[in-house]
């Protein structure tokens, strides 16, 4: 059955919308960084390419690298960010517990210095050919690829989204964005009495369990501060829902029981098969 979306649902002027749609140490030494400079010849050659700078790329490269087996520059990571953001620690902001300044470094510091730092963009793979095209117009040729771009996160696939999250003001917030993750702390503290609505959205998502993540940092702060009664829904003056695209709490069943079995426990009520399309003032 495909996922209903959510039907024009008033949440009254009192409402924070709290919308989904992934201690570390820096390397000893910078990376040897490429950036709008033409490559040498010699410098295009690498046994591994990895593209992507999040903790995929990062691990995987360092984890080749500490097998002993690569030379200095055998292996090379293309990335175009600046900086690398611990995007699982967002949730922790977003329920107050760490600052976002905290789980972000400077991609270069993250690079091992042995493996060759290209800070570009891709623009296209030739894999009959074994290269990679940056947006400097350079290639470099590779024995062995590694594609973990991750997943851009599209605001804008949702109707209102992205001016709700962006406005200081609206009771809208996600954490999964660096912009945006400290203003769900902002909303959840800033919420006295209302309806709370936290979204799972349809399609490939990171970290599925994020969502349900705040959620529950959500209400343990409201519980602790006698905003939320799991016991009595009618008289807890804050309410929570839940909409998630999914049939059930999780995809994995040996945790969707348990998840189920916490949210009626905990008083929350679970919209099944409904996915957000839309934000209008206070109704999603």
């Amino acid at each position: 059955m495909a996922p209903r979306v959510i039907a024009p649902r008033s949440y009254g002027n009192r409402v924070a919308s709290f919308v989904s749609t992934q201690t570390f140490q820096p390397a000893r030494s910078f990376a040897s960084v490429v950036g709008s400079s033409p490559i040498t010849e010699s410098g295009r050659k690498h046994k591994i390419v990895v593209v992507g700078g999040g903790s995929a790329g990062l691990t995987i490269s360092n984890q080749l690298l500490r097998t002993g087996q690569f030379a200095s520059e055998d292996i090379a990571l293309v990335d175009p960010a600046e900086w690398h953001h611990y995007q699982p620690g967002w949730t922790l902001v977003g329920g107050g517990l760490k600052q976002k300044s905290d789980l972000r470094r400077k991609l270069p510091e993250m690079v091992d210095p042995k493996v060759r730092f290209y800070n570009n963009q891709v623009q296209g793979f030739a894999p009959a050919d074994n290269t990679v095209s940056l947006s400097t117009g350079d290639r470099i040729t590779y024995e062995h690829l590694i594609v973990c771009p991750g997943i851009k996160v599209d605001f804008n696939s949702i109707k209102g989204l992205s001016e709700a999250v962006s406005d200081p003001h609206a009771p809208v917030s996600s954490i999964y964005s660096y912009d945006t993750c400290d203003k769900a702390s902002r909303n959840i503290a800033d919420l006295k009495d209302g309806q709370a609505l936290f979204t799972h959205p349809a399609g490939p998502v990171k970290c599925a369990g994020a969502p349900q993540k705040i959620m529950w940092l959500a209400l343990d702060s409201w519980k602790r501060s006698g905003l939320y009664n799991p016991d009595s829904r009618a008289t807890s003056p804050i309410k929570i829902d839940f909409a998630t695209a999914m049939p059930v709490m999780f995809g994995v069943p040996k945790y969707s029981s348990r998840l189920e079995e916490l949210r009626v426990q905990r008083g929350v009520e679970a919209l099944f098969q409904h996915d957000l399309v839309g934000i209008e003032g206070n109704t999603a």
